[in-house]
């Protein structure tokens, strides 16, 4: 629960954790298990709507549960989810990427899945479908940018979305006017949605968002195509735009808070809130450090499978 630097807690935890360690042996079945998975990974640093789901679960195997109590809450946890998984998945096929491009991902459900771990509360039931929607598409954009659009075709595209304009999808190959048509008609219906249900006009601050995108994706691009290595700082700070943090925070600030008015709104325009950058910056860095573990892993079994032969 401590902090860096809180050396008394630090303390209690490693003494905590041995002495848990030196003990499981000797404990019953039921508590050996909560005491491993606890020692794996603490429970307040568990997704608050998966660890509910495995709590269920250890529920119902405890010999004095109630069985009405557990009826409900198995209902509870799955209705609404479920509800809300089936609107994106249908959102998904009807706007038809996978079947279109070749090289698009199913991955709708990771995205909803990344959104109920940021909002696991019930009542934000339809900012958790927005959002997996805007994240869904911003995949689709990272692929194209990453794999599969060469350097021309990303210059145009790069363009259309610094302009906005349907119209510049004249210029584009095929696979990109789709892709710009999907992000362009989205966008559209989330700020229709804000509009809606909070009286907020946020087409400005969310299309903003996505120019950025863009712009720092092509700023990536073009240190490939010139073999160029970027500085840290160059690279954290083109990093945190991204990794989506900004595109998703910006979304959530009117998704999802209260208070917001126009003259606090209006800064959004101007410079990103620092919290967003730091939030943003351990994203870029966590993410990088897992696709660096991946890529060591993949090395490896290459490697060995190569020995071996």
């Amino acid at each position: 629960m401590g902090s860096t630097e809180e050396y008394i807690f630090s303390n209690a935890k490693e003494i905590t954790s041995i002495h848990l360690s030196r003990s499981v042996s000797q404990l019953s079945p039921k508590l050996r298990q909560k005491v491993v998975d606890d020692l794996r990974l603490p429970r307040h640093m568990r997704m608050q709507r998966l660890e509910a789901r495995r709590y269920i679960e250890e529920y119902a195997n405890e010999d004095d549960h109630n069985p009405i109590l557990l009826k409900f809450a198995k209902i509870d946890y799955q209705s609404v989810l479920q509800r809300e998984l089936l609107e994106v998945t249908w959102w998904w096929e009807h706007l038809g990427l996978s079947s279109k491009l070749v090289f698009v991902r199913d991955r709708h459900v990771e995205c909803f899945l990344w959104t109920v771990g940021l909002l696991p509360e019930l009542s934000l039931s339809g900012s958790r479908i927005e959002l997996a929607k805007a994240i869904a598409i911003l995949l689709v954009i990272d692929d194209i940018y990453d794999t599969y659009g060469s350097y021309d075709d990303l210059v145009l595209f790069n363009e259309a979305i610094q302009r906005w304009d349907l119209n510049e999808m004249e210029q584009l190959p095929e696979y990109m006017r789709i892709c710009f048509e999907a992000l362009y008609n989205t966008n559209n219906d989330i700020c229709d949605k804000v509009m809606r249900e909070r009286g907020f006009s946020v087409q400005s601050y969310l299309r903003k968002t996505w120019i950025d995108l863009a712009k720092a994706y092509m700023e990536e691009t073009k240190w490939v195509k010139r073999d160029r290595i970027p500085t840290l700082k160059h690279y954290i700070e083109n990093g945190v735009t991204t990794s989506g943090t900004y595109m998703a925070l910006v979304h959530l600030f009117f998704m999802v808070s209260d208070g917001v008015t126009s003259e606090n709104s209006q800064h959004l325009l101007d410079r990103y809130p620092n919290f967003f950058t730091l939030a943003g910056t351990i994203l870029r860095l966590w993410d990088d450090l897992g696709t660096i573990l991946i890529n060591m892993n993949k090395m490896i079994c290459y490697l060995s499978n190569t020995c071996w032969k």
